[in-house]
């Protein structure tokens, strides 16, 4: 297993992709040069539709998207499928995975309608699993910990179960 944080410096990705030639495919010739023997390689990104996403999804077989269940957050899905839609001419083995809802408050209902939604619109593409609302990430980044100093707790185990239904079909 390796993991390459994603640091400050990323902020600035998009400034400096902007003049390159090829700027979308950066990340997937990347990759190719180095010839990299994984079984996984998971790339988690910031909600933005921009070069950078561009570049991960060039260089994806499949993409995992998360929900909230904000007021917002169907019309965010509605743009990222549509966003994937207009990158697939570059990458014709791109394929949503499926939707992953993220932040659950279970004290509400509003996520049971969302997810009543999202099923209606994309029959078969949201996950079983699901993540908690949960203190402990805020606690984990200023900590500087990871999940995987964390595996006692409720997090840690929808995580993994998250795991084993991605990998499992």
């Amino acid at each position: 297993l390796d993991i390459i944080p994603n640091n400050i410096l990323s902020c600035d990705i998009n400034l400096i992709l902007a003049p390159e030639i090829a700027r979308e495919l950066k990340l997937k010739n990347a990759l190719d040069k180095d010839n990299l023997k994984y079984d996984y390689i998971i790339i988690d990104c910031n909600p933005s539709l921009d070069v950078c996403l561009i570049n991960v999804l060039c260089c994806s077989n499949i993409v995992y998207i998360l929900i909230d269940t904000s007021a917002y957050s169907f019309v965010g899905l509605t743009n990222i499928v549509n966003f994937i839609e207009k990158v697939k001419p570059l990458n014709p083995n791109l394929n949503i995975g499926g939707f992953i809802f993220n932040n659950i408050d279970r004290r509400t209902t509003l996520f049971k309608e969302i997810i009543d939604a999202v099923n209606h619109i994309y029959p078969y593409k949201l996950l079983k699993t699901t993540i908690s609302l949960n203190s402990i990430y805020p606690k984990m980044q200023l900590k500087k910990e990871t999940i995987l100093s964390n595996k006692n707790t409720k997090s840690y185990l929808e995580l993994s179960k998250l795991t084993e239904e991605i990998i499992n079909g």
